[in-house]
């Protein structure tokens, strides 16, 4: 990552977007949700005549492994998540706000200063941000966990039988053989894609080292 950081740097870069969507836990990688399912309970799980489930990863994988399973297919976007990621220089950066860089050392500048060197009077986007190049720069897994509510009613939304009330947010993801079946041979549809990069290099990688450890 040092590297990439001081390349960006080099280029005057302050803001750096990561266009992730947010990824699913793959169901293979997470414990049984039969093990701590709640049977309509609105009060845990948010919905009156929904089930859900403490969603957890299996202690032999890693969270890395268990969301490596990203809405999009692996490499550049084909469209952006609006609450993107970002990395930034501090220095620069006056305010940032959740997910954004909403005060910059550029953007407080007088508008006429600003047009003078920048040739236009809109200040955002920052002029010294931009969204990294994910196919030859660096890619972010977005792995943020799945809550207990936001798996109520999961089995309808994720099996080709049942109507669904939401998105399917566990993963299950499309195979790499071309064919063209949308979903498994038990039902649940394909809603996501694994990048072979994580589970073939990193992951692996980071195994090892949580082993070394002894945290694994």
């Amino acid at each position: 990552l040092l590297p990439l950081l001081e390349k960006l740097d080099n280029e005057g870069n302050k803001v750096i977007s990561f266009a992730s969507w947010r990824a699913w836990p793959r169901r293979t990688h997470i414990n049984d949700p039969e093990e701590t399912t709640y049977k309509f309970n609105k009060e845990m799980c948010s919905r009156k005549n929904e089930e859900c489930f403490e969603l957890s990863v299996r202690n032999d994988t890693t969270m890395l492994e268990a969301y490596n399973c990203d809405r999009q297919k692996p490499g550049q976007k084909e469209s952006v998540m609006p609450a993107e990621k970002q990395i930034y220089r501090a220095d620069y950066v006056k305010q940032h706000f959740i997910h954004y860089s909403t005060v910059t050392a550029t953007t407080v500048m007088p508008l006429k200063e600003y047009a003078a060197k920048y040739g236009r009077k809109r200040p955002f986007p920052d002029p010294l941000s931009r969204f990294i190049d994910e196919v030859n720069e660096g890619l972010m897994l977005h792995s943020k966990a799945i809550a207990r509510q936001d798996t109520a009613g999961w089995k309808k939304n994720c099996h080709k039988d049942l109507k669904s009330i939401d998105q399917c947010r566990i993963g299950f993801p499309w195979p790499e053989d071309g064919s063209n079946k949308t979903n498994d041979k038990d039902g649940w549809e394909y809603n996501c894609y694994v990048n072979p990069r994580i589970d073939n290099y990193w992951a692996p990688l980071v195994k090892s080292c949580l082993k070394e450890l002894g945290f694994m």
